[in-house]
């Protein structure tokens, strides 16, 4: 697996704490850009689960699931993440 240009595996024993920088994005919905009339587009589309729908209202994120990736901000039609 590659993370940061690094490859991580089994037999890596040592990396500096230095040498990564960690992702310290967060993750909201802009309530307001959502339509709130359709099931959310990218919910299904996060790689971790971490959005969740209830019927149609806007999405809601679990922080403490989410990675950070970007998927959902990237795939949502109306840019209603942030």
């Amino acid at each position: 697996m590659l993370f940061n240009n690094y490859i991580i595996s089994k037999e890596i024993t040592h990396i500096r704490k230095d040498d990564i920088i960690m992702n310290t994005k967060t993750l909201v919905i802009i309530k307001e850009n959502c339509p709130q009339n359709h099931p959310c587009p990218s919910v299904p589309i996060c790689p971790v689960d971490a959005l969740k729908q209830n019927g149609f209202d806007a999405p809601t994120v679990d922080l403490d699931d989410c990675i950070r990736c970007g998927k959902c901000t990237n795939f949502c039609p109306k840019k209603a993440w942030y």
